[in-house]
């Protein structure tokens, strides 16, 4: 049986081996667990054409023109060429120039084409005037909440999840937990809700944040943590926040917005429970066994759901078991992975 050859669509440019986003790792990880199974090729673009190998993946950076209303929105068509030796053409990121071109480019070549929305893409776009989603085989979103926020997409849909690299992403045993200290990672800006979870924070207890972001918002919180027990840590690398997981009590996510999928996922694969809003896909992904859920932008519903958490240590030790066994059950890449071949398959 001839493999199947799937090209991957994904506007952003990003560098061999980084990511600049939770998006572009997305579209890293899930390009390499598909590689794995069949011939892969991962569609970017910059200024430069060029093509690398990483394992058994392709990533063919194209040239990109001109960018309409920013680098997320490249204009291009070096892409469409190589995408007709492809049987399946599955773009990322909708409302781009790009994506938008390889859906109708896949509809003239009869080829199956599959979108996935991981957000952003805007301004100058043919889907302004050409109905796109009749164009494609089918939709794959991230999340049932992901597909509830685009109706208008009538094909077939899958949700294939997200993912996590669980050897990467793991406990270590030999390293002992601060019971007394907690964890946020993600951006810095009002709608991921550091400044709730500052209003929330018990007086014994010390924060680590991680990431950066809106200056003016940075700012702000940097103000609010003064004379309390908090450790702005700015951007780390991935080996550095993997052992903040690993020796941590417990990750916050007090998202205003839907958002802090990746950083649960990454945490709950270190062996370390969440507790986070109630909200978007995070309720897909964290339950009962896994870690706490508070209404969203509720400083005092979030104080109770710490001071739960932390009373007992043993709870959020079976807690965190759960949630690393919960990953390895339904968020690695490899389940992704199969998930978008089966939808391709069907």
């Amino acid at each position: 049986m001839t493999p199947l050859r799937v090209g991957l669509v994904m506007p952003t440019s990003f560098g061999v081996g980084s990511v600049i986003a939770g998006g572009e790792r997305y579209a890293f990880e899930l390009a390499r667990a598909l590689a794995r199974e069949t011939p892969t090729t991962l569609f970017t673009f910059g200024r430069e054409p060029k093509a690398v190998m990483i394992d058994a993946l392709t990533i063919r950076y194209c040239k990109a023109m001109a960018y309409a209303g920013g680098v997320i929105n490249p204009v291009s068509v070096a892409h469409l060429g190589p995408l007709r030796r492809c049987d399946v053409i599955h773009c990322l990121q909708p409302r781009t120039i790009v994506t938008d071109l390889a859906l109708l480019w896949g509809w003239m070549w009869r080829r199956r084409t599959f979108l996935t929305d991981l957000a952003g893409g805007a301004g100058i776009r043919p889907s302004r005037y050409i109905p796109m989603a009749n164009l494609m085989s089918g939709f794959l979103p991230i999340s049932e909440y992901n597909r509830s926020l685009n109706p208008w997409i009538t094909k077939p849909t899958t949700v294939i999840s997200s993912g996590v690299d669980t050897d990467q992403f793991a406990p270590d045993p030999s390293v002992v937990r601060h019971e007394r200290r907690i964890l946020y990672v993600g951006r810095l800006f009002g709608g991921k809700g550091l400044h709730v979870l500052l209003d929330a924070l018990p007086d014994d207890v010390t924060l680590d944040v991680v990431g950066g972001g809106d200056q003016e918002y940075v700012s702000r919180v940097k103000a609010q943590a003064a004379g309390k027990a908090v450790v702005f840590h700015g951007s780390l690398s991935d080996a550095e926040v993997v052992r903040l997981y690993q020796t941590t009590t417990a990750i916050v996510l007090p998202s205003l917005v839907d958002s802090g999928v990746t950083s649960s996922l990454e945490a709950m694969a270190c062996g370390t429970p969440v507790v986070g809003s109630r909200l978007g896909a995070l309720t897909e992904i964290v339950t009962p066994e896994t870690g706490w859920l508070v209404p969203p932008d509720d400083s005092a519903a979030l104080r109770a759901a710490l001071i739960d958490a932390l009373s007992d240590q043993a709870r959020l030790r079976a807690k965190g078991d759960a949630a690393r066994l919960e990953v390895q059950t339904r968020f690695t890449w490899e389940a992704v992975a199969q998930r978008c071949l089966s939808a391709c398959l069907g």
